[in-house]
């Protein structure tokens, strides 16, 4: 079997067991609201996508907002209560374009923890993508 082949079935696995891992962690959490509150300005990360607080003029999404982002013309995402525009991202990726379609308008915390938690270049590459806080 071709080695690409091999690596996009393990990648996809992986991103399933996530996905399923959250499902099954968050079937009990409220509904969470569909209003979009905030800022109208770009916020600017002040730290690392698993780190300290991020400041407080950051624009706040529900899960509801980034469920609304969920396809390849504007995919945001959730991981660690943070949000992230993944569009200009999903023909990067050098995991392939699925890995990050598999991620929009979702929470990709245990996808992207799995694959590349503790990495420092996804960790940054994420950290750029950044455009608030899930509230």
């Amino acid at each position: 079997m071709n080695s690409k082949i091999i690596l996009g079935i393990i990648v996809v696995l992986l991103l399933v067991g996530g996905i399923f891992l959250f499902s099954s962690q968050t079937a009990t959490s409220p509904s969470p609201s569909p209003t979009l509150t905030g800022s109208t300005e770009t916020p600017v990360p002040s730290e690392s996508p698993s780190g300290s607080p991020v400041s407080s003029g950051s624009r706040e999404y529900s899960l509801a907002d980034v469920a609304a982002h969920a396809n390849a013309q504007s995919c945001y995402t959730t991981i660690n209560a943070k949000v992230y525009d993944l569009t200009s991202w999903i023909d990067q990726h050098p995991g392939g374009r699925e890995a990050i379609l598999s991620l929009c308008g979702k929470d990709g915390t245990a996808a992207f923890t799995a694959m590349h938690g503790g990495q420092a270049r996804p960790e940054a590459e994420l950290a750029s993508l950044f455009i608030g806080v899930l509230k």
